[in-house]
């Protein structure tokens, strides 16, 4: 008759529990005293989002349109009897990027100026001793715009281009030795592409909607003469600019 494993009082399985902190190794042991095999419990690791899935930077991409207002200080070659006018208008402006954009625009100048018989060109022999003009001209510019600095308060940018002048009206008063004055007027006569020089720098309020503002001084060389008498005339003022797009 076989014999069969039977316990004795007093024998029992004989288990070891380690009794550790959570994902720590549980070892135990059988009969024979032998330790098995321990099961380990891992804590999975966070694993870090694909970096093609984190939000992309919004970039500025777009049109904007607006308008223009500010004083205008013009002054002949000789750089005598410079006057204020005034210039306003509408400007239209495309951003590539955040850094990168173009403006076009219409703007109408009062161009007040005085000037010496040196500064005007005229194909014939003049006895005048000085000028005071009164011109309105219609500035067609064309700039680009580069943004070189971002502040927690707002933006500078660079901006230079050209202008093409269209002279609506010239009213000219010649002063002569002897006290006289004669009066000269022209209207739509002289048109002048690309004639002048654009370079300013603009500060652009940092704002949360759609509408931004922003001051831009800026000065006009001439690459030519302008109006009747091909007067050099430089041109230097201060802009405001409200414009209105997508952010």
């Amino acid at each position: 008759m076989d014999k069969e494993a039977v316990n004795l009082p007093g024998e029992t399985e004989q288990v070891t529990v380690a009794q550790q902190s959570p994902g720590a190794a549980t070892a135990k042991t059988d009969t024979s005293g032998q330790q098995l095999p321990a099961k380990v419990e891992e804590t999975a690791a966070p694993v870090a989002a694909p970096a093609d899935s984190l939000p992309e930077k919004k970039k500025r991409k777009g049109f904007e349109g607006g308008i223009t207002i500010g004083p205008d200080v013009n002054i002949a070659s000789s750089m005598k009897m410079g006057r204020v006018g005034l210039s306003t208008g509408i400007i239209l402006r495309y951003h590539f990027n955040d850094r990168w954009s173009i403006q076009a625009g219409a703007v109408y100048s009062k161009k007040l100026y005085g000037a010496t018989p040196k500064d005007y060109h005229f194909d014939y022999p003049v006895t005048y001793t000085k000028i005071d003009a009164d011109c309105n001209v219609l500035d067609i510019p064309l700039n680009a715009s580069y943004r070189f600095l971002t502040q927690p308060g707002g933006s500078w940018s660079l901006v230079a281009g050209a202008s093409s002048y269209f002279m609506l009206n010239e009213k000219y008063d010649y002063f002569y030795e002897n006290g006289t004055k004669r009066s000269h007027e022209y209207s739509n006569r002289n048109h002048h592409y690309f004639s002048v020089l654009n370079l300013g720098v603009n500060w652009e309020k940092r704002t949360t909607g759609m509408l931004q503002w922003s001051l831009q001084p800026y000065v006009k060389v001439p690459l030519g003469g302008v109006g009747e008498g091909r007067v050099k005339l430089y041109s230097a003022g201060l802009s405001l600019q409200v414009t209105m797009g997508k952010k």
